[in-house]
């Protein structure tokens, strides 16, 4: 009997207000409040997923995917 490949689920939601650590940490320019958001699922030799952020007046959405196997 085959083996369900293994699942692998992630779901991350991130803000903070003007000021914040990441701001901080980052040294952002005028410290603006920062969002992030990933999610993804699939098996974990091919999960797939989007990541979403923004600081300020920048903003990235990115597809992010990970692989393995022969």
């Amino acid at each position: 009997m085959a083996q369900e490949p293994a699942q692998f689920a992630l779901k991350a939601d991130l803000a903070e207000p003007a000021g914040g650590l990441i701001a901080r940490l980052l040294e952002l320019p005028g410290l603006p409040p920062v969002q992030m958001s990933l999610d993804g699922t699939g098996p974990a030799a091919a999960w797939r997923g989007k990541l979403a952020a923004s600081a300020g007046d920048a903003a990235l959405d990115a597809d992010l995917g990970i692989g393995y196997g022969p």
